[in-house]
């Protein structure tokens, strides 16, 4: 199957327009609304992010920390994923 030179076109162009907003858009999932001091926090330990477009998304089954995503870059701070590291640490990767 043959696709159209211009269908295809217009796709990359979608696709790296997609990618490009991505880059720009710092979603920060916590486990509840965090206030304007809270965020100017996180702007001071990463001042990269003080320009962008941020989204708060609440998750309380992180229990407690953030998580920080941009495009594909994941910082986990959240402390889940800490009680997870030690628990591999503590019993390694059989449970």
């Amino acid at each position: 199957m043959k696709i159209d030179p211009k269908i295809k076109e217009d796709l990359k162009d979608y696709l790296k327009k997609k990618l490009e907003e991505e880059n720009e858009m710092v979603t920060i999932i916590s486990p509840y609304k965090l206030e304007k001091e809270e965020m100017g926090l996180i702007y001071k330990k990463f001042p990269q992010y003080k320009d962008k477009k941020v989204k708060n998304i609440v998750k309380p089954e992180i229990l407690g920390g953030i998580i920080i995503k941009q495009g594909t870059k994941i910082i986990d701070l959240s402390l889940k994923h800490k009680l997870q590291s030690l628990r591999k640490i503590l019993y390694g990767n059989n449970r």
